[in-house]
């Protein structure tokens, strides 16, 4: 009788812990629904105008609408949530979208408040990597394993060391306007300068500058080689002092002829 009264307040808890937790996440599940029956209408403009700010900085309109269509969201019909959470203005909805045509589209759609009303921050969909989010590390929806093949050590040495001076070159002229001009067409249809700018304003703020690495050799974590989709991925760090610079950089193979950056991720630390 003990052990099932014990059981019996475990499930009570239980219970009551869904409960506040179906209860707090309504508003967001309530707005996600609303933007997906939105773009299930046809209504994309509708749809994109209901995103959150830093979604609309980072994508265009006709990008949006690429890439929703792509997940099959303009033929939504209803959805079912399998997990949903809250951390501050933050949260998360998982689950699977169904569309008119008897579809099922895996979602994960990242949510944020803004002015008290949830907005959508960002779709993750069942292709490879696609996203309308501003995304840094993405990869593209439409990619086939190019005809070049991966970097040796000292090619890949000198198209890191490329790639972070251009960014260097960035956060000194404190503009990304030649960084965006010089990365992958992809990437450049995902981002923008100025959302380039707002990602990396840390490291403006905090005048950084990765001259020095200019002096010292990269050390990779693993040897170049690119993976299924035919992205190149290049990891490791630089031995400066008193600072290491931790690089993690994407690439992909321009019309077969040459790498673009494709995404990037630099820290300075001991």
């Amino acid at each position: 009788m003990i052990a099932s009264g014990i059981g019996l307040v475990l499930l009570l808890i239980l219970g009551a812990i869904i409960f506040w937790v179906f209860r707090l996440s309504a508003p967001m599940v309530t707005e996600g629904e609303n933007f997906l029956n939105t773009l299930g209408s046809g209504s994309t403009q509708a749809a994109y105008a209901m995103t959150s700010a830093t979604l609309r900085s980072g994508q265009t309109q006709e990008d949006f609408a690429r890439t929703t269509k792509a997940y099959g969201l303009d033929g939504f019909q209803s959805a079912s949530w399998s997990n949903r959470k809250i951390n501050n203005d933050r949260g998360i909805l998982e689950g699977t979208a169904r569309t008119k045509t008897g579809g099922s589209v895996p979602l994960t759609i990242e949510m944020i408040l803004e002015n008290g009303i949830w907005k959508v921050l960002s779709i993750k969909g069942p292709q490879v990597g696609a996203s309308t989010g501003p995304v840094i590390e993405n990869e593209p929806d439409d990619i086939s394993i190019p005809a070049l093949a991966a970097p040796t050590p000292d090619e890949a040495s000198r198209l890191v060391l490329a790639s972070i001076l251009a960014f260097n070159d960035a956060v000194q002229a404190k503009s990304f306007d030649a960084f965006h001009a010089g990365i992958s067409t992809q990437w450049q249809e995902q981002i923008t300068p100025a959302k380039l700018l707002e990602v990396f304003q840390s490291f403006i703020s905090s005048e950084i500058d990765l001259t020095p690495v200019k002096s010292v050799s990269p050390v990779f974590k693993s040897p170049p080689a690119m993976n299924d989709d035919g992205i190149l991925l290049l990891e490791g760090s630089y031995p400066t002092t008193p600072n290491k610079v931790y690089f993690k950089l994407k690439y992909v193979a321009q019309d077969d002829k040459a790498w673009k950056l494709f995404g990037l991720n630099i820290n300075v630390k001991e």
